[in-house]
């Protein structure tokens, strides 16, 4: 990763190092590629079955609780008027709520407990995956993110009550096997300051974004330890002498290698169900993420117009403002679009398809289809949904070939760090690439 001081001259393949290539390492990697397959089909399983089975109960509590259902939404509002700052801001109150009643209660539960072959053992492991397999993770882990950047301006909640703009990443990130601070520090602070590019700590440019090996047994495993576990952030901001932000990190870092130590110690199926599977399995899913919201970066374009790093962001034009539908604006003014009240916010659109003369957006499609077709290489049906700006053509043919040289990992060996900068792949890229072209 580069130092500070950067020579617009020097050549870019003597400033960056590639990711460690031996045999040693690649072995490990190897073994946690095929841990980390293991750990997502058991939590996918796990998450299935506990879905599955509370289909009928949860209609059995909506009859039974449809004569109080109504003081509890007056509550639930009241509660939102009292603590927030958007008193419409309802998914925060039950996101609060059901950490407070349900999910931290049942984690406690599992790690101090004596796991037995009996009924209560079996109900809370089942709660336990009901609570923060797949399914319940996808839907909690946008109000976290949220949460996380909400904090940087000022946060979500009234000031008297401004100790829980952080609860999420203490109070629901482990719970998820995830290392608290994930989303206010290294999220915001670094991803969204360099936007996937070399400087990140989650960068993808020097692997096949086409090639599901890449994906599984190089990026994958690397990102356990530099992403997951924190520690290519605590260097990140070490070396940028962001020491608060280090020690922010590190605290995270030091509360999970606790807690870790502890369940392996005293409760070793507690570590393997409420530690190892949860953060194997959120690795992978966070990785594949990443790797299809960023994935048609374009390092190697000549056109600078064509392969700003932010520009390039992954854009799906079908989804909702809730989810990843406007990735591109996300990152070029660091909104927080998984909320209602920030839909206005993606109006700006307009300024990504103006400044990017062909932005990599594609309708039908949603993320995880957009992942799965890029480790099959399956260009050619991504290029029916891959739209272009009005007034722009390209044969078939040519839209293949631009998604195929997109996903190309990047080649240093032509470029210097001065290039790199002007690409935003060197250096802060967030706020810098929608400017007004120049006539």
């Amino acid at each position: 990763m580069g130092g500070a001081e950067v020579n617009p001259t020097q050549p870019a393949s003597t400033y960056y190092m590639k990711p460690w290539d031996n045999p040693v390492i690649n072995s490990l990697y190897l073994v946690i590629g095929v841990v980390s397959i293991a750990c997502m089909a058991t939590c996918k399983i796990l998450d299935a079955f506990a879905v599955a089975t509370a289909k009928p109960l949860f209609l059995v509590l909506d009859i039974l609780l449809t004569p109080v259902k109504s003081t509890y939404l007056r509550a639930e509002k009241a509660l939102a008027t009292e603590l927030m700052k958007d008193a419409d801001d309802l998914p925060q109150i039950r996101f609060l709520l059901s950490h407070v009643f349900v999910v931290i209660p049942t984690f406690v539960a599992l790690c101090l407990m004596k796991w037995e072959a009996n009924l209560t053992t079996a109900g809370l492991l089942w709660l336990y995956n009901l609570i923060q397999g797949p399914t319940a993770l996808f839907s909690v882990a946008g109000l976290g993110h949220v949460a996380g950047h909400a904090y940087w301006a000022g946060g979500l909640f009234k000031k008297q009550y401004s100790f829980l703009n952080n609860w999420p990443q203490w109070g629901s990130l482990p719970m998820h096997g995830r290392f608290p601070e994930n989303d206010r520090l290294c999220h915001v602070l670094c991803h969204h300051k360099y936007c996937n590019n070399l400087d990140d700590v989650e960068c993808h440019l020097w692997y096949n974004r086409s090639s599901a090996f890449d994906f599984f047994f190089k990026y994958n495993p690397r990102l356990l330890v530099l992403r997951q576990w924190h520690v290519g952030y605590t260097m990140k901001f070490a070396n940028e002498r962001r020491w608060k932000h280090a020690f922010g990190v590190f605290k995270g870092q030091a509360f999970m290698f606790v807690l870790a130590t502890a369940l392996a110690t005293f409760n070793p199926l507690a570590f393997v169900f409420c530690f190892i599977i949860p953060t194997f399995a959120t690795n992978l899913i966070y990785n594949s993420g990443e790797w299809a919201m960023h994935g048609f970066s374009n390092p190697n374009s000549t056109d600078s117009s064509q392969n700003h790093i932010v520009k390039n962001c992954t854009i799906l034009v079908d989804e909702t403002p809730q989810r990843e539908a406007f990735h591109a604006v996300h990152h070029a003014f660091n909104t927080s679009m998984s909320t209602v009240r920030k839909v206005d916010e993606q109006k700006r659109m307009h300024q990504v398809f103006e400044t990017a003369d062909i932005p990599f957006a594609f309708v039908k499609t949603e993320w995880k289809d957009c992942f799965t077709q890029l480790l099959g290489a399956k260009f050619e049906e991504m290029e029916p949904n891959f739209v272009l700006p009005e007034g722009v053509t390209m044969k078939k043919e040519d839209k293949i070939a631009l998604l195929k040289q997109s996903v190309e990992p990047i080649d240093l060996s032509k470029k210097t760090c001065g290039e790199l900068q002007t690409l935003g792949l060197l250096g802060a890229a967030c706020n810098r690439p929608f400017l007004k072209k120049s006539s």
